[in-house]
């Protein structure tokens, strides 16, 4: 892959620079001169905020198609001239775009679509020529792995409130793709959260020792910001400056991947200083410019088509507003922040983003990238060719964009493990995911904070109706949390009524038999009497990190009420003392009697301390 460089020159605003491109065998120079009064010139500088004022609502995708069309011809003819087909005739090339570090100002090239511009009527992001905005002459080589696995995190956020997204079928497909890549022989480490993306939960996991190679984020995303979650749920602000401070606590980062709307975004105030227009303190970031929601202001609703990767609206607020200074924009987007903090390469989002196009984005970009073995410009180039023209709207083409100059040169090919991938958490019993899996984050990140190791809990009851979601949640958890158990243990108890408990009971008992230290005349069987049972398996939860859930368990009950099996209640009231590493979920429709875990949570409804929903202690 050929490597050039396109410098900025004689910068003198964002309607007057030259060009200057070099390379092996290249040598070139363009003066780039704007008619600002030119439509597409308002259009290069805020192409979504373009789309969104000039598409009419009844004809949206096919007029976004023509000013795409449109803008990206006029961007290939003035802004690049001829310099586009020198690119073209380069490919596959990796093109440095490179703005002075000395002129603050000339950074706001770095978020225009280049990738958008037209040769031979083709934008040249869809022909294998690959843009990296970075500042400085600043360059870099092939780094050597020294055998090392990839290790991969991989965030999954959707606070309580926010508009929906299909992050969990993101998660599953990037879950399957590093799953078979470490069948296959390759050392591929994936760490996947969902539910409860707190800060903290996301400091503790960055300063692993191993530290990770791929930071992949997903979720809502606005201009210079990013939302995570608090612990019940709730959105947490987390601006580019607070991110780039929790990633620093990790070690040896080399991609930041930020699928969030708006994440390689300027915001409003800056659109406005580089169209000319005024932007006073307090003005409504919505009078003048439609460009990326501000910053210091309120996320704006995207139109019919658009993805909702952006907050719903008053979701996000940030900075106060700031008046004109008259100085040079001040560039807070989260991929220049992240950049200027880590020094890693970051792959970011100019425009809104769709869940379809996300998902096939991230899968294609990680199986070129890890799997095989291509650098990260080429990784990018032909996922998105692959990509932009099924899964996404017009804009998609120049949506991904690569910043920092690590990201011209990146390679993350994992070696080959001759052991075998890692070994897996050990599961028992546990059912197939269910198709669809929609909302409860609350209670998700609820379950998720019982679970964690310093929670003090012992477990959890999901309490609720026929059909509330209690197994689907139990397994959802399962999915998410596995990586952090040894072993997980699922029982389901028969449906039926008149089942035998005590049989039931003998068949949990060989269920479970592998965890306990039982000797081999004892083993497959209840040790005993039932009191003495129970206390074997409370000490090996007390003892080892093991999930044990135990689904539909009030089929144990008599129409009483009761235990039909007194046993039933020692293992329960055990499995209820003093929590050790191990947890236990059970399911049920009706609470049974007895200690249990301490909390009770009902899928579907909203948690109530009075209704014993409150975490144990």
């Amino acid at each position: 892959m050929r490597e050039l460089r396109l410098h900025v020159r004689d910068f003198a605003g964002p309607d007057r620079w030259s060009w200057e491109l070099t390379g092996p065998d290249v040598r070139a120079r363009h003066d780039v001169r704007l008619d600002v009064s030119r439509p597409e010139y308002e259009a290069f500088l805020d192409l979504a905020g373009f789309v969104r004022r000039h598409a009419p609502p009844d004809r949206r995708v096919a007029r976004e198609r023509e000013i795409v069309r449109e803008v990206g011809a006029w961007i290939g003819a003035e802004v690049l001239g001829p310099i586009g087909p020198l690119l073209l005739a380069a490919a596959p090339a990796v093109v440095r775009v490179v703005v002075p570090a000395d002129v603050p100002a000339a950074r706001r090239l770095l978020f225009v679509p280049l990738e958008l511009a037209h040769v031979r009527g083709r934008p040249l992001a869809v022909q294998d020529v690959t843009p990296v905005m970075q500042v400085g002459q600043e360059t870099t080589t092939a780094e050597e792995r020294s055998g090392r696995p990839v290790r991969v995190l991989a965030l999954f956020s959707l606070p309580q409130g926010s508009r929906a997204l299909n992050l969990r079928r993101e998660r599953t497909a990037l879950t399957g793709l590093f799953a078979e890549a470490a069948r296959s022989g390759r050392a591929v480490e994936l760490r996947a959260l969902q539910y409860g993306v707190s800060r903290e939960r996301l400091r503790a996991v960055l300063a692993e020792p191993g530290g990770w190679d791929i930071v992949h984020v997903s979720g809502h995303g606005t201009a210079g910001e990013l939302l995570l979650e608090t612990d019940t749920g709730r959105p947490d602000r987390v601006t580019a400056a607070d991110l780039a401070g929790l990633l620093a606590t990790a070690r040896r980062v080399g991609l930041v991947t930020l699928s969030a709307c708006w994440s390689a975004a300027l915001t409003v105030r800056e659109q406005r200083r580089a169209l000319g227009i005024p932007t006073a303190s307090g003005e409504a970031a919505e009078s003048h410019s439609g460009g990326a929601p501000d910053v210091g202001g309120v996320a704006g609703e995207p139109a019919e088509g658009d993805s909702g990767r952006a907050p719903d609206a008053g979701g996000v607020a940030g900075e106060p507003a700031e008046g004109d200074s008259g100085r040079a924009p001040d560039v807070g987007v989260v991929a220049g922040e992240l950049v200027a903090r880590l020094g890693c390469a970051v792959l970011a989002m100019r425009y809104p983003v769709a869940d379809e196009f996300a998902v096939a984005l991230a899968e294609g970009l990680y199986r070129r990238l890890v799997v095989d073995g291509l650098p990260l410009p080429r990784a990018l180039a032909g996922a998105l060719s692959e990509t932009a023209p099924q899964h996404g709207p017009a804009l998609s083409a120049a949506t991904p964009a690569l910043f920092g100059a690590r990201a011209a040169a990146l390679r993350l090919t994992p070696p080959r493990h001759p052991a075998g991938p890692p070994a897996a958490p050990h599961t028992s019993g546990v059912p197939p995911l269910p198709d669809r899996f929609v909302g409860r984050v609350p209670l998700m990140a609820r379950l998720s904070a019982l679970l964690a190791p310093g929670s003090g809990a012992c477990g959890a009851v999901l309490q609720g109706m026929p059909g509330a979601g209690k197994t689907a949640c139990a397994r959802e958890l399962v999915e998410t949390h596995a990586h952090a158990f040894e072993t997980v243990v699922w029982f389901k108890v028969p449906e039926r009524r008149e089942s035998d408990a005590g049989g039931v009971l003998a068949e949990f008992a060989a269920g479970v038999a592998g965890l306990l230290e039982a000797s081999p005349g004892q083993a497959g069987r209840p040790l005993g009497d039932g009191e003495e049972f129970a206390a074997a398996l409370a000490s090996c939860l007390a003892r080892r990190r093991v999930l044990l859930v135990l689904d539909h368990v009030d089929a144990l009950l008599g129409p009483d009420g009761r235990w039909r099996d007194p046993r039933w209640a020692q293992l329960v009231e055990a499995l209820s003392g003093p929590a050790g590493p191990g947890r236990t979920l059970l399911t049920c429709r009706v609470r049974p009697p007895g200690a249990g875990p301490p909390a009770a949570h009902r899928p579907g409804r909203p948690a109530h301390p009075r209704r014993g929903a409150a975490a144990g202690p």
